[in-house]
């Protein structure tokens, strides 16, 4: 019986596309509540009606979360009704999509459409910040399908930063991402970003490597913000380098990417003139002390 339950389900959500296809082809037939609507010819009050029952009519598709099935059905629909039921899909709480859902849906909709109309469905994204308050927006995307269209989103916010003068758009929405990839230990996201020409400024990039080697996250981080953002490997805070918090940490392995990395394995931290070794030594790391030893401590 178990074998059976993967074609079925298929079968379900064959016949959901297929009642919603229907519904549309029924519709323009006959000329009464069109999901192609022509602006120029009907009025607000019936263009409201057939978002009202088209989003109805979609609340089943949504129990699937099949996002790719979503997106295309919606993206059937005419550009004004396609605003339409974006609005109250973002505002609707009683859905069981999740904000990143949303956003990945909102997104593959513009991604299916004309240029034209593509800024203005990612124009969404401004007026609801609170879709993407807790997964910002290219951190959903580089875990997505959509991985490879974010030049898109970036493209958009050049020009809205450009013609609408919300200077910072781009810079605060790469900086929320990488921060929030780094507390989740998120490597493969900040790959994928870095990879799609996701940038974030140096600065920011040294604060984030910080963190990195503060709370002992993902050792594999330290890299990539080195090596694609330049963050400074001998990067000091607090009168601490990067190397001599590593060691107060106890962290071999973070010890050792970071000489790898060039790191001054004897730079005197500022304020009690310690190094990287003495610190080791004061707390018998003898692993660490044999390691910095071997880079020439």
């Amino acid at each position: 019986m178990e074998s059976r339950q993967p074609g079925i389900f298929r079968l379900f959500i064959i016949a959901i596309f297929f009642c919603i296809s229907m519904f549309l082809l029924n519709n323009k037939k006959s000329n009464s509540i069109a999901t192609h609507i022509d602006m120029n010819t009907k009025s607000d009050a019936e263009t409201n009606i057939s978002a009202e029952r088209m989003y109805q009519e979609m609340q089943s598709l949504f129990f699937s979360h099949n996002i790719n099935l979503i997106v295309k059905a919606i993206s059937q629909l005419k550009y004004p009704l396609i605003c339409q039921f974006i609005q109250k899909l973002i505002e609707d709480d009683t859905t069981d999509l999740s904000d990143q859902e949303k956003v990945t849906i909102i997104y593959g909709i513009a991604v299916s459409q004309k240029r034209n109309v593509q800024y203005e469905l990612l124009d969404f994204f401004i007026k609801y910040p609170s879709l993407h308050a807790q997964t910002p927006i290219l951190l959903t995307l580089a875990h997505s399908v959509y991985a490879d269209h974010i030049p898109l989103l970036i493209a958009w916010g050049k020009d809205r930063q450009k013609t609408e003068n919300r200077t910072g758009l781009l810079a605060n929405y790469a900086e929320q991402a990488f921060a929030t990839a780094v507390k989740n230990n998120d490597d493969y996201g900040v790959t994928t970003l870095f990879n799609k020409k996701v940038r974030i400024a140096q600065a920011k990039a040294c604060e984030l490597l910080w963190d990195i080697v503060e709370n002992n996250r993902n050792g594999s981080l330290i890299s990539l913000f080195i090596n694609h953002a330049q963050a400074d490997v001998n990067y000091v805070h607090q009168g601490k380098t990067l190397l001599i918090k590593a060691v107060e940490q106890d962290n071999i392995e973070m010890v050792r990417t970071l000489l790898d990395k060039e790191a001054v394995v004897d730079r005197v931290a500022d304020g009690d003139m310690a190094t990287a070794l003495s610190v080791a030594m004061k707390h018998n790391y003898q692993a660490v002390e044999q390691l910095l030893r071997e880079y020439g401590a």
